[in-house]
């Protein structure tokens, strides 16, 4: 596989969830959580210590072949387990510019695996969940977040007051691949995937933001999605008009 060099910016996202079996009969907020750390050991690259897993997919994840070709930008989010012993696992693409970027950037964690100290819970070595998201972008100049606010604004635009989620849909999709973690958006595409009867991507859009906010999940169950939907677009419509 051909790879170019592109100009990537690296971050790491904290853990966002725990094993089930550690979440059993026990409040997490009780717990003394240390989450997973990389490396476990120096990693020396091109005469420089790889100090954190940024570092070290900065210096081994290569922008693939055919996605430089087709010009592909975009936020990568993979998320996967760190066992109790520092091995990899459970690859799971949360945000995928392409497939062959999933594939890379898959194939240089897996690199990593036997390699990490791992996260704890009472002090006891424990099974976690991390994520890691690789910005693929043309240059430092690029300005991702403009950009990706720019099609919210316009997503938002056809939403709520040209009253077409079909074409606003398309837009949240571009400021999605470009901030995958941004709540507010995550809510208005949910809105929106609702409104054209996707119940199913709602959900999933919904699962991503309880992800990055858990506390929410103590306002939502399946009996009440109805309500929680309706409730979810009013405050996002009318955060929205509020700038108008």
């Amino acid at each position: 596989m051909k790879t170019h060099a592109i100009s990537i910016t690296i971050t790491a996202i904290a853990a966002l969830t725990f094993s089930p079996t550690h979440a059993q009969d026990q409040d997490l907020r009780e717990m003394q959580i240390t989450p997973p750390k990389f490396p476990a050991k120096m990693i020396m690259v091109h005469g420089q210590v790889a100090s954190s897993i940024d570092e070290y997919l900065t210096f081994h994840v290569q922008y693939p072949g055919g996605s430089a070709h087709k010009n592909l930008l975009g936020t990568e989010v993979v998320r996967f387990e760190v066992s109790g012993t520092g091995t990899l696992s459970s690859f799971e693409v949360i945000n995928s510019v392409s497939r062959e970027i999933d594939e890379e950037v898959i194939r240089v964690l897996e690199t990593t695996s036997g390699n990490w100290i791992p996260g704890t819970i009472d002090g006891a070595p424990s099974s976690q969940i991390r994520e890691v998201s690789l910005v693929f972008k043309p240059s430092e100049a690029y300005d991702r977040v403009a950009h990706a606010r720019e099609y919210q604004d316009k997503g938002n635009r056809l939403m709520f007051l040209k009253k077409d989620p079909k074409r606003a849909l398309r837009f949240y999709n571009q400021a999605i691949m470009l901030l995958p973690s941004e709540e507010s958006i995550l809510a208005a595409r949910c809105c929106c995937k609702c409104e054209l009867g996707d119940e199913q991507g709602a959900l999933q859009d919904l699962e991503r933001i309880l992800a990055l906010n858990p506390d929410g999940r103590d306002h939502f169950s399946e009996e009440n999605s109805d309500e929680y939907f309706a409730e979810l677009r009013r405050e996002v419509e009318q955060a929205y008009l509020a700038t108008k």
